[in-house]
This record gives C-alpha cells, sequence and structure tokens, in this order.
C-alpha cells in the first residue's frame, strides 16, 4: 500500500472514532484543539502517528507531539 493510500485510511479512521464518540458534525463541548489532538493520538491509529494537528475553523489550533 503507498503512502498516499495510508493517509487516507487512516483520515477514514480518525473521522469514524470521531462521530462515533462525538457526533456528527462531532460537539466537542469545552474541549480544546490540544484536548482532542492528544486524545486522537492515544488512541493508536496508527502505529507510526507522531504528531497531530487540530484546528478551529482555520484560525488557529494545536499541534500535539509524542
Amino acid at each position: 500500500m503507498n503512502r498516499e493510500q495510508e493517509i487516507f485510511l487512516c483520515r477514514e479512521d480518525v473521522s469514524e472514532y470521531l462521530t462515533e464518540c462525538y457526533g456528527y458534525p462531532c460537539h466537542f463541548g469545552s474541549m480544546s484543539c490540544e484536548m482532542i489532538a492528544k486524545e486522537i493520538l492515544e488512541y493508536g491509529f496508527e502505529d507510526n502517528m507522531v504528531w497531530c494537528e487540530v484546528w478551529e475553523e482555520n484560525t488557529g489550533g494545536a499541534r500535539i507531539e509524542l
């Protein structure tokens, strides 16, 4: 499998997980971008995932690294 396919599949997995946990569209309540990114990293979608960025309306966000 090439890297582009891996990224697409990982993005699908993350989307499904977030929809399952937070509905569609997602309602994160008082969770910060940092908290959401940390949850995604801790869930372990991909063994080699070492960072995650979460943006709010393309204006601000957070990047969390392991």
